[in-house]
């Protein structure tokens, strides 16, 4: 055997022990489950649709983004890095009902209300399939990491918006606390450089006719009374 074949099958050979020992990339898989929201009744609801490239609309959505990434502060983009890890803890631990950690039954709950969300804005954004704002500017600096997927509309506000009405219909009384924080988580996605604006406007509308869609499930109501009995009965202030 010749020394550059030796040294081939060499190369060859490590090549070969790299990729069996790199993970397999893992496979988006839809989001196909529901649980109080009836698939049809997701397809039906009347969203507003994204502005067209461009219009009006469009360009006041990259001038506010400009203008968010010239004032926003370290503080600011650290709060929304700690969002970014979407959930009931990082959104309204400090002020919901449920005690952190969620007690089972309640977290169980939640992962339901959850999956009709993600089924609800997969839905969407592949509808409309709007491509994230700094792939379209390259004037934006993002500090939020890079996300891949569509950007209309905002997953993390339609989350955020059907997570406080539902925690509201467990503590009526939170009510306007929980819709000013999911408001705010919102328009992070905004101020980090991930969304437009009517991404994260779209996300909140996204939000409130899912919450009535779902709310019109005997199931839903019944589930509310069963978790309400882990309802803090003091919130901090």
């Amino acid at each position: 055997m010749t020394f550059k074949r030796a040294l081939a099958l060499l190369l060859l050979s490590s090549l070969a022990a790299c990729s069996a020992a790199r993970p397999a990339k893992s496979v988006y898989k839809p989001p196909t489950q529901v649980y109080y929201a009836q698939e049809a009744g997701i397809q039906a609801i009347a969203l507003t649709p994204p502005p067209a490239d461009g219009d009006p609309a469009d360009k006041a959505d990259f001038a506010e983004m400009l203008r968010l990434q010239e004032t926003r502060t370290p503080e600011d983009c650290a709060r929304v890095k700690r969002e970014a890890a979407s959930g009931y803890e990082n959104f309204f631990g400090d002020i919901g009902p449920f005690p952190v950690p969620v007690p089972p039954e309640a977290a169980a709950f939640l992962k339901r209300v959850r999956a009709d969300v993600g089924r609800a804005t997969y839905v969407f954004k592949k509808r409309y399939a709007r491509l994230r704002p700094f792939l379209r500017d390259k004037e934006l600096k993002p500090c939020l990491p890079l996300e891949d997927g569509y950007a209309y509309p905002s997953g993390h506000s339609a989350l955020a918006m059907t997570f406080a009405l539902t925690l509201a219909d467990v503590r009526p009384d939170l009510r306007d606390r929980l819709l000013e924080r999911a408001a705010s988580v919102a328009g992070g996605r905004a101020l980090g450089g991930v969304h437009h604006p009517s991404d994260v406007k779209a996300g909140l509308e996204l939000g409130r006719l899912l919450h009535a869609e779902m709310a019109k499930n005997p199931s839903y109501a019944a589930d509310i009374a069963a978790v309400s009995k882990y309802a803090l009965t003091e919130v901090k202030k």
